[in-house]
């Protein structure tokens, strides 16, 4: 009984798995507009060349 209901949900899921596909080109939108490599520093952060921040200077 075990083995045969185990059977059972091997074969849904790969029935499953093989009715989802993804088309080449379709961007996931959890990752959109990501782009590899390193990102722009935020405004925040704004460094003025000599490595210290605009608020790091007044003190």
């Amino acid at each position: 009984m075990k083995q045969k209901d185990k059977e059972t949900r091997r074969i849904e899921s790969k029935k499953l798995k093989a009715s989802i596909t993804t088309a080449i080109g379709d961007e996931d939108p959890d990752i959109a507009g990501i782009r590899p490599g390193p990102q722009p520093i935020p405004e925040q952060w704004n460094h003025n060349g000599n490595g210290l921040s605009e608020a790091s200077k007044e003190t």
